[in-house]
């Protein structure tokens, strides 16, 4: 009986030292991906200076945000928003001159149902003394790009009022189609609403 027992132990510990090293090999995998980096930038969007006066942080409206606050800290911003539907999300990355490459969670109020990936926007201004807004693609998971986003900046509107001055305004931004035929423009969407060409 003893020596049943004892390589039974035998099995068991064989087994336990391969199993440990697999499972931590696992846990690191997952790991990884979870800290993967931000997006690549596409052909032809590279980083520039910021415009005269520019700055990331900010509020921002578009036809999918609500709304859109960014604070940024050094080389490093993060923002969080609401948007149409009942979702709400979170994005954190890093600048580069007028380049904002992030990660970004987003989820569902009601159903509860969450998505994941990462973007980039490109901060700019068309004309001296025009809205500031940022455009980009983001991508579901570790795809570069499933759609694209599209935000103006919201100079009157401070970090704190964001919610309470946007919750229940229009949420459309120039050129937008406000037809409501084609307003999506996150995570749970099918594809583009908007073509970046306008850049």
């Amino acid at each position: 009986m003893a020596m049943v027992e004892a390589q039974s132990m035998g099995v068991t510990g064989s087994i336990r030292s391969r199993l440990v090293p697999l499972v931590g090999a696992t846990f690191v995998a997952f790991g990884l991906l979870a800290c993967a980096p931000a997006s690549s930038l596409p052909p032809g969007v590279s980083p520039e200076p910021m415009p005269q006066g520019g700055e990331w942080q900010g509020v921002y409206q578009g036809p999918y945000h609500i709304y859109l606050r960014i604070t940024q800290a050094g080389g490093h911003a993060q923002g969080t928003w609401r948007a149409m539907g009942g979702r709400e999300g979170e994005l954190w990355g890093d600048v580069d001159g007028n380049i904002l490459k992030f990660n970004w969670a987003e989820h569902d109020i009601q159903s509860k149902g969450t998505w994941s990936g990462r973007g980039y926007f490109v901060y700019r201004v068309k004309e001296p003394g025009d809205v500031p807004e940022i455009r980009g693609e983001w991508g579901l998971g570790m795809s570069e790009t499933d759609g694209s986003w599209y935000a103006v900046k919201k100079p009157g509107v401070s970090l704190d009022a964001a919610e309470k001055s946007l919750a229940d305004t229009d949420s459309s931004g120039p050129g937008d189609d406000s037809s409501g035929a084609n307003v999506c423009m996150g995570a749970a969407c099918g594809g583009d609403d908007r073509e970046l060409n306008e850049q």
